[in-house]
């Protein structure tokens, strides 16, 4: 609720959220741990799903703000099932990712934002 009455926390949240998108999908080169991943999916799933968390209680000012991150988990993702061929990660991440992806769409249809 201080994101809904905070204009400069909202904001903040939201550069956060997508600084870390960027620090993460940059870094998918070098992996750094032992099973060879760097945790760029748990970080793209912490920022999923805080935003549809976000949505679901009315808390994105701005659509235009997430829309390009949801886009963009639903169609990394690519097929789910339980090995991706894009990726070579194990599915169900993948499909725990496009699930809070389409549920934030979901959000922001029953908040009439989209």
């Amino acid at each position: 609720k201080i994101c809904f009455a905070n204009k400069k926390l909202y904001k903040r949240v939201i550069e956060c959220m997508g600084n870390s998108l960027i620090i993460s999908s940059s870094d998918d080169n070098n992996a750094d741990s032992i099973d060879g991943s760097n945790g760029s999916l748990e970080i793209q799933l912490a920022v999923a799903a805080s935003t549809a968390d976000l949505a679901r209680e009315d808390y994105i000012r701005d659509p235009t703000d997430v829309i390009g991150w949801i886009q963009g988990f639903i169609t990394d993702a690519g097929w789910v099932r339980p090995v991706s061929t894009l990726d070579r990660q194990n599915g169900p991440g993948r499909a725990a990712l496009v699930h809070y992806a389409i549920l934030c769409l979901h959000h922001l249809v029953v908040a009439q934002e989209l």
